[in-house]
C-alpha cells in the first residue's frame, strides 16, 4: 500500500492547488482531470501482468537464454489436466500448474500425479472468485490459509509461487504476497484459451508474444469465468510446442527458469 500514498497526496495537494489559484468551475474541471489521471495511473500496474510497481512479478527468465515454461492455470481438472500431462510426457516436457485450492480438495489425487510426474503445482487462490481482488488483508490470508491446507494434504508441502486470479494484483494483495513470502508469477506470452475456441488465434497469439524466456499461460481446468471447454487448448498445445522448438526453444520447467524454489515444507 506504500506506493500509493504519495501519489494520492500529490494529487490531493494539486486539487487544493486548482481551488486556490483558480475560479470554481475551471478548478473542478482541472480537478476531475487530474484525480482521472492518478486513477488510471495507480490500476494499470494492478491489470498488467508484467507490472513490478506494487510487487516484482516475474513474467519471464531474465537469464533463460534460449529456454521457455509453459504454465497451465485453473485446475485440477479430469477432463484435461490427464489428457495434458500424458502429452506432456510423451514430449518431455516438465510444466507448472497452478491449480485452484478448491478444486485440489475434489481431485488431490490428480495433484499428486502431476507432482508424481515431474511438474510443478502453484498457488492460484483456493476459490478463484472474481470477489477475490476486492478483498481486504484478513480474508486474503484465510483464503491463502485454506489453499495451503488442502495442498499441504495433498503434498505435503506449501506451494511458493503464486499466480493471481486473471493476474490482477492489487496493494493489499501485493503486502500479503510479501507477508507470506511468495513469489509472484505473471506470464509473457498468452492465447486467451480460456474463452477461445479457434486453436489457430490461440497459437497466434502465443507466437505473437514469445521470446527467450517467456513464461507461456494456458488452462487446463473449464469454467471459472472462462468457457468449460477446453478442446481449443488440447488442440493448440502440440502446434504450439512444434512452433516453439521450431524457433529453436527448449522447454525448462518454470521454477529451474526462475533459479526459484517451487515449495516449502
Amino acid at each position: 500500500m506504500k506506493k500509493t500514498f504519495l501519489p494520492k497526496i500529490f494529487a490531493l495537494l494539486l486539487c487544493l492547488l486548482c481551488w486556490i489559484v483558480w475560479p470554481v468551475y475551471p478548478a473542478l474541471l482541472a480537478d476531475f482531470v487530474i484525480l482521472t489521471v492518478s486513477f488510471i495511473a495507480l490500476t494499470i500496474p494492478v491489470l498488467h501482468p508484467r507490472s513490478n510497481f506494487y510487487i516484482p512479478t516475474f513474467s519471464s527468465g531474465q537469464n533463460a537464454s534460449g529456454r521457455v515454461a509453459l504454465t497451465f492455470d485453473d485446475g485440477p481438472d479430469p477432463r484435461y489436466t490427464p489428457q495434458i500431462l500424458d502429452y506432456l510426457d510423451r514430449e518431455g516436457i516438465r510444466a507448472a500448474f497452478f491449480v485452484v485450492g478448491s478444486r485440489v480438495a475434489q481431485y488431490p489425487d490428480l495433484v499428486r500425479e502431476i507432482v508424481a510426474r515431474g511438474h510443478v503445482v502453484g498457488n492460484h487462490s483456493y476459490h478463484h472468485g472474481f470477489n477475490f481482488h476486492f478483498s481486504l488483508r484478513k480474508a486474503f490470508h484465510r483464503d491463502l490459509d485454506a489453499f495451503d491446507l488442502v495442498m499441504h494434504k495433498a503434498i505435503g508441502r506449501h506451494c511458493r509461487l503464486f499466480r493471481a486470479p486473471q493476474g490482477i494484483r492489487t496493494p493489499l494483495l501485493a503486502d500479503v504476497l510479501r507477508d507470506r513470502k511468495l513469489d509472484c508469477i505473471g506470464w509473457q506470452a498468452r492465447g486467451f484459451d480460456s474463452v477461445r475456441k479457434s486453436s489457430d488465434r490461440i497459437l497466434q497469439s502465443i507466437i505473437h508474444d514469445l521470446a527467450s524466456g517467456s513464461i507461456v499461460l494456458l488452462h487446463d481446468g473449464g469454467g471459472l469465468g472462462g468457457s468449460e471447454e477446453r478442446a481449443a487448448t488440447l488442440k493448440t498445445l502440440p502446434l504450439l510446442i512444434e512452433a516453439i522448438r521450431a524457433r529453436g526453444l527448449a522447454f525448462e520447467r518454470l521454477d529451474k527458469l526462475l533459479g526459484v524454489e517451487a515449495y516449502s515444507s
